[in-house]
């Protein structure tokens, strides 16, 4: 069983998927894969891409806050696309603030 998280355009389970499919196909045959995505217009092209490939993905148009399903299976749990724009947005910030903060201290001490 395995739950990713904001899959972006589905490249990351496609790929884990043929290779499970081509180099373990006892492991694929067991494999369950399941897509919680928040955006819709991700989720058709998720569908898209693999739902013909691999029958055993489920895709989910739902916010993670808001799931309340409990797995009693073991799982993997993965959130590629989430921590990469978690990381991208502290970044950004973290540029402005090194761009704008010195500019603004600047200004206020050459006006005293």
């Amino acid at each position: 069983m395995v739950y990713e998280i904001g899959a972006g355009n589905g490249t990351l389970a496609m790929d884990i998927l043929n290779l499970l499919q081509e180099e373990y196909p006892d492991v694929y045959e067991r494999t369950r894969y399941n897509i919680i995505e928040i955006s819709g217009s991700l989720v058709k092209k998720q569908k898209a891409k693999l739902s013909k490939a691999h029958p055993c993905v489920n895709v989910t148009h739902q916010s993670v806050f808001h799931w309340d399903k409990k797995e009693p299976a073991p799982c993997f749990f993965l959130a590629m696309e989430v921590i990469v724009c978690v990381i991208s947005s502290f970044l950004r910030r973290l540029m402005l603030c090194r761009t704008t903060l010195p500019t603004i201290l600047s200004d206020t001490t050459s006006r005293r």
